[in-house]
């Protein structure tokens, strides 16, 4: 009995100590000859203090929704994640033991895998890039 009590602590202690990280956005225009195809590049940069893990899901320029990852993003470093045709797409991150997270309350299936996700919903209206920076509280 002891040892299940203890079990459960330990897993509580883990929940708890599981904090949510925070993002940023930034933008960088870009010219296009045909301004009719709306462009956007999506950027991931990693500004914590460790290696960060990312599963996005974005939907693709014949509409059909495509998830890619998982990414690893060491500390400093920014990666090319894919181009998209829409202003939104699903964010699901975290560091290698879970201590922060970077999720919300949407699904995304990846790897046979339920993953919590985050909607990110990007300013409309411009083609260009955009750099979504993960940062550790």
């Amino acid at each position: 009995m002891k040892m299940l009590i203890a079990l459960f602590t330990v897993l509580t202690l883990n929940i708890s100590y599981a904090e949510q990280g925070d993002l940023s956005l930034s933008f960088t225009p870009t010219s296009s000859e045909n301004k009719s195809i709306q462009s956007i590049g999506l950027y991931l940069a990693n500004e914590c203090y460790e290696d960060v893990y990312v599963v996005t899901r974005t939907r693709t320029y014949n509409g059909n929704w495509e998830t890619r990852g998982y990414f690893r993003i060491s500390p400093g470093y920014r990666i090319y994640d894919t181009t998209m045709s829409r202003n939104y797409f699903y964010l699901h991150a975290r560091t290698y033991d879970g201590h922060i997270r970077w999720d919300g309350p949407y699904n995304i299936e990846f790897n046979g895998y339920n993953l919590k996700a985050r909607l990110i919903e990007l300013p409309g209206g411009a083609s260009g890039d955009w750099t979504i920076r993960l940062i550790c509280n």
